[in-house]
């Protein structure tokens, strides 16, 4: 599992790889966890930061969407990653999977941040 350490400023500090540098404002008095398996998926396989919690889930789009009320083709631009992911949704999306912190997705949306801003030095 990764841990990304809230400083006393309230950013996460993104100490995956030495090549991501970037740090995300998301203001929280605990530590932030992002299982390896979504790591992966964000870093590796180049997947949203919505695909890979859904895959790590095991939740449709469908599903996601009935509970989040969220529209489905809004669900699908975020799972494809050709929209990003704001906080607003980040919050239904919590809420609607029910075990994920909205502090995590951040965190996970930090890490596609730092690979896309990465990938374009």
């Amino acid at each position: 599992m990764v841990v990304m350490p809230d400083t006393e400023n309230g950013y996460f500090d993104d100490i995956l790889s030495s090549g991501l540098s970037a740090y995300a404002g998301v203001k929280s008095s605990t530590a932030t966890s992002i299982p390896d398996s979504i790591s992966h998926l964000v870093r590796e396989e180049r997947m949203s930061t919505l695909r890979a919690w859904r895959i790590h889930l095991e939740i449709s789009v469908r599903e996601l969407s009935s509970s989040s009320g969220i529209s489905v083709p809004a669900i699908e631009l975020l799972d494809r990653g050709e929209l990003s992911l704001c906080l607003w949704m980040a919050i239904r999306i919590a809420a609607a999977l029910q075990v994920v912190s909205v502090q995590s997705i951040l965190a996970t949306e930090c890490l596609v941040s730092c690979r896309t801003y990465n990938d374009k030095e």
